[in-house]
């Protein structure tokens, strides 16, 4: 029996030291690179959904801008970098017996987030967040009264990405 055990003992083959160490080494550096691949596709990921977030900020800033100084009849920067900026017109309820209606929009800073208050006949309506992480110090509106031109430099900033635009609108010219 002894020598069936030691005749099968002889004839295994097994991997050396040095081939094992090999194959640790290997299979380390195959792991580290497989980590840093990933590490990097994350951090672009990231990256990447921020630059997204901030351009739909001010994009959003563009729509509602673009949307209600086409309407208006009034505009009135603030003195803080054009803001509070109200635009304002009237229109006629005639279902009401020809009631003169004063509509008011107004445009606001509130920390990081832009806000847009719509007013009827001095009652507020509602009050809604058109964007955040906007930053106050690169962001403000001037209005020209002799080319009925509303310009509105605006930048989302989260982080260390930013996104810039700056809108130009003109009014209705036939609202003046």
């Amino acid at each position: 029996m002894k020598k069936l055990l030691s005749r099968f003992k002889s004839d295994q083959k097994g991997f050396t030291l040095i081939e094992i160490l090999i194959s640790i080494a290997i299979s380390a550096v195959l792991g580290f690179g497989a980590a840093a691949v990933l590490s990097q596709m994350f951090g672009e990921n990231r990256r990447a959904t921020t630059s997204m977030e901030n351009t739909q900020q001010v994009e959003s800033v563009g729509y509602w801008l673009t949307r209600d100084a086409l309407i208006a009849q009034i505009i009135e920067p603030g003195a803080s970098a054009g803001f509070p900026l109200r635009l304002k017109w009237q229109n006629w309820e005639f279902g009401a017996g020809g009631i003169i209606v004063n509509n008011q929009i107004e445009y606001s800073i509130s920390g990081e987030n832009l806000m847009r208050t719509t007013s009827i006949n001095g009652v507020t309506q509602t009050q809604t967040r058109v964007a955040s992480n906007i930053d106050v110090a690169e962001t403000g509106c001037t209005y020209s009264a002799t080319d009925h031109l509303i310009t509105l430099d605006v930048t989302a900033r989260e982080g260390t990405a930013t996104k810039s635009y700056t809108y130009q609108v003109r009014p209705r010219p036939d609202n003046f």
